[in-house]
């Protein structure tokens, strides 16, 4: 029954890649436009076919980014999306996504906040007070949302994520090496200590629930190396010089040193 169905084609366009999942994805965006009313009217019909218009956007930002037409596609599968389903974060993140790509770097950030808006402050309450709402997008993609923040430098947005994918599953190394390198990113030293907790604790995860991401491990072993030892911190935390009544100082000494005794106390 090659010609009805759309749902096999969508799902069989995420099984190939190239041109091949190109195709499967258009065949089955024909057949949802073809649909018979009421069923193509449905919100979550919408939000299917915005979907694969995100998909094949996507693929011209990657498997087929070197073709002639690549950027002029993947923008004009974005616009396709938008009128779709406004309301479905993932057309705001893949135009997000594009502006990145060609170099508008606040309209990026601009789009990025709008997909969030749509999702992220009632997921953050349906994990806080079990109130809100939960989203429906998959763990996998809510990585990769994080990934997309840290290249716009929205750090903030990208730690309230990973802290619910971790209340959600903590036995995933990603988000353990996501929170220790948004850390590091922060390029303050007074954060060594978190980035030395979270990239050992992805270190456990993944001799309990090893990843296949060589490049991952490689890279918190990079990043370990390069804020050193505990015992640096330390050492930190005395070389501070300490007037009286200096309270800002004092504070920060204390943060390095509950830090180490945190890890201590993990490990």
């Amino acid at each position: 029954q090659p010609d009805t169905g759309f749902a096999k084609y969508l799902t069989a366009g995420q099984l190939f890649t190239g041109t091949s999942s190109r195709d499967l994805y258009l065949k089955g965006v024909e057949l949802l436009v073809a649909a018979p009313s009421p069923d193509s009217e449905t919100s979550d019909a919408k939000t299917q076919l915005s979907s694969a218009y995100v998909a094949l956007s996507e693929l011209y930002m990657s498997d087929l980014c070197d073709l002639p037409e690549a950027e002029t596609e993947s923008a004009r599968f974005i616009s396709l999306a938008l009128q779709a389903d406004p309301s479905n974060p993932e057309t705001w993140q893949a135009d997000a996504h594009y502006k990145l790509v060609t170099e508008h770097f606040e309209e990026a950030k601009d789009s990025m906040r709008k997909s969030l808006e749509l999702w992220l402050p009632g997921h953050t309450s349906f994990v806080e007070t079990g109130e809100g709402q939960e989203t429906s997008l998959s763990y996998n993609s809510r990585l990769e949302t994080v990934k997309l923040l840290l290249d716009l430098e929205m750090l903030e947005e990208a730690t309230k994520i990973c802290d619910g994918l971790l209340e959600e599953d903590d036995e995933v190394v990603s988000p353990w090496y996501l929170l220790g390198w948004i850390n590091f990113l922060k390029e303050d030293q007074d954060y060594w200590g978190n980035v030395r907790h979270y990239l050992k604790r992805a270190k456990q995860v993944h001799v309990m629930n090893p990843t296949d991401d060589e490049d991952m491990i490689k890279h918190i072993d990079e990043i370990l190396a390069e804020v050193g030892a505990e015992v640096e911190a330390v050492e930190a935390a005395e070389n501070i010089d300490l007037a009286e009544d200096d309270h800002e100082n004092a504070e920060r000494i204390a943060n390095l040193l509950d830090e180490e005794v945190g890890d201590e106390e993990q490990d």
